[in-house]
């Protein structure tokens, strides 16, 4: 009889069957994007780094170039030197003949300093939207990077301005929609902590060594401000020196009874409100959410800690990833004194449930557990380390230690995988077998379904993983309607490494026992004509030795051959 074992890890916004009751109280991604807009735009404006208009932040609206170039020029600090320079000129420099008199002298400076060659020899295009290719190739000009020596492709500014670390709100490797002035808050914002080219120094450090910005206004709007060559400087000054400790806060929830009943018991949302997250807190941000299925057992905190790194590090990697602005837990049983699975009976299986705080420029600095919220539901633990970075260097080292796990490994790329760069790919090709599933439901009636296997034989596969004995399965799914395709995993590579060390640690709930040999000639995914939610599937094969030969992945919802 073949078999198949199935690790399955559920990164949602909270457990499936109780997801329509916390989907009114959390607000929708795009509310949430326009909230930390709104927030940035005011803390730049605090640092004098951007103006609006007399209609306010006009974030809603798309900006052209020539207001690009004058927030630009505003957030390097320089909108008077530019403007003295324009007063003194008898006339501007720059061969442009679009450009208004009032932006004139923006331009003149920009085109002096490089930070702008036009649409072409005589035009700037002063009254044309810009684009977010566009205005990222200024401020990465503005770092001292160079398009024309190499350093990077303006079309391609999105890409360089991942590589050197600069953190937005918004991915603009996958833009969508039109490019608004609120995604021109967003870059800015983001810029000021990236490096100039090769130095350690950020822009933020330079403009406060230039006089431009207040290091303790900084400081209050929560940016992270280097000191010296770059070294980061802590906000809490008073930490004491030597080895990173762990530390913990216990803040209060609130208890919302009535949320649901389940078995005749009644449950009730936990909470714990934004405010008091940031007098705890005050670099916080937002709070991302991860939950998989794991052994109950007793975890010692670095257990703890290693599985809520993992499971955040996927989170973080998924299309439509939710996030939230305080600390809301799944329904609870408020009469059982444990925390852990949520009122659901799981026997010896359990919903580990970890949640990350960011700050605003997508950095973790702390992190909680559901398993941290006490018996009685009155208060919830905090974990965080008196050196912001520490957990930063903690998931560093994860993903370097899964990454040379699967050193060596081959990849298996078909039709519904997607290319793993990272390792050897070897292209195989998936057969189809239909069948029907017959379920009768609990009114008597027979709910039939079509389903299709996309196999793998083992006879397609390349002769040195034809020998493998072990197979294993981790399914990843999330709570969204929106279809997905595989080019939206950007991090797939990353995520699979992830997901084979979550199999490895053996903390993940499987439905047969791990590392057990089975004889059987294909690998099965299980596709659907119609599927509920979208997912991937990552597959591992194994020789005796635990030694992994070659991985794949599926995506779903595929469509049926």
């Amino acid at each position: 009889m073949r078999k198949w074992i199935m690790i399955t890890i559920s990164i949602l916004w909270f457990a499936a069957p109780l997801s329509s009751l916390v989907a009114a109280e959390i607000s929708s991604s795009e509310e949430q994007a326009a909230a930390t807009f709104e927030q940035h735009a005011a803390e730049l404006r605090q640092l004098g780094l951007f103006q609006g208009s007399d209609h306010g932040f006009e974030l809603e609206r798309e900006p052209t170039r020539t207001e690009a170039l004058v927030m630009l020029i505003r957030l390097l600090g320089k909108e008077e030197v530019a403007l003295e320079a324009g007063r003194s000129a008898e006339a501007p420099a720059h061969p442009f003949t679009d450009v208004p008199s009032w932006a004139q002298a923006y331009v003149d400076y920009a085109w002096k300093h490089q930070l702008t060659l036009g649409v072409s020899p005589t035009s700037f295009g002063a009254n044309q939207p810009v684009s977010s290719a566009q205005y990222l190739t200024f401020v990465l000009r503005a770092l001292g990077y160079d398009d024309s020596k190499g350093d990077f492709e303006w079309s391609r500014a999105s890409e360089k301005a991942v590589e050197i670390g600069m953190a937005t709100a918004r991915d603009y490797r996958r833009p969508e929609g039109h490019f608004l002035r609120a995604h021109l808050v967003d870059i800015s914002y983001g810029s000021l902590s990236a490096p100039l080219k090769g130095r350690e120094q950020t822009l933020l450090r330079k403009l406060i060594d230039e006089g431009q910005v207040s290091q303790e206004a900084a400081q209050r709007a929560g940016l992270p401000v280097a000191a010296g060559q770059g070294e980061y400087s802590p906000p809490r000054t008073s930490e004491p020196a030597g080895e990173p400790e762990h530390r913990t806060r216990t803040v209060p929830v609130t208890v919302e009874r009535g949320a649901a009943i389940v078995n005749g018991i009644e449950h009730g949302m936990v909470s714990v409100d934004r405010d008091t997250l940031l007098r705890e807190f005050p670099q916080f941000a937002s709070i991302t959410q991860t939950s998989f299925t794991v052994r109950s057992v007793e975890r010692t905190a670095e257990e703890r800690e290693r599985l809520a790194l993992l499971g955040l590090l996927m989170s973080g990697m998924m299309p439509d990833n939710p996030v939230n602005d305080y600390l809301v837990g799944p329904p609870v049983n408020l009469e059982r004194p444990t925390a852990l699975a949520g009122g659901q009976d799981y026997g010896k299986m359990d919903v580990f449930r970890a949640y990350g705080f960011s700050d605003a420029h997508n950095r973790l600095f702390a992190y909680t557990t559901l398993a941290d919220l006490d018996i009685n539901k009155q208060t919830w633990t905090i974990h965080y380390y008196s050196d912001e970075r520490t957990l930063e260097e903690k998931t560093a080292d994860i993903i370097d230690e899964a990454r040379q796990l699967m050193k060596g490994a081959v990849y298996l790329t078909h039709e519904y995988a997607n290319p793993d760069e990272a390792a050897r790919s070897i292209p195989v090709k998936l057969d189809y077998k239909k069948s029907e599933s017959r379920t009768i439901m609990p009114d008597g009636s027979v709910h039939t379904e079509h389903i299709a296997n996309a196999v793998l034989p083992r006879s397609a596969l390349p002769e040195s993983v034809r020998p493998f004995t072990h197979k294993s399965g981790i399914g990843i799914w999330w709570s969204t309607s929106r279809p997905h395709s595989p080019d939206e995993f950007a991090e797939t590579p990353l995520m699979s490494r992830l997901s084979y060390l979550l199999y490895r640690d053996g903390q993940v709930v499987s439905t047969g026992l791990h590392y057990m040999p089975w004889n059987f000639d294909e690998l099965s995914f299980l596709t659907r004509e119609s599927a509920e939610s979208p997912g991937v599937i990552f597959s591992f094969l194994e020789d005796d030795s635990g030694h992994l030969l070659a991985y794949t992945s599926f995506y779903y919802p595929s469509p049926v051959k």
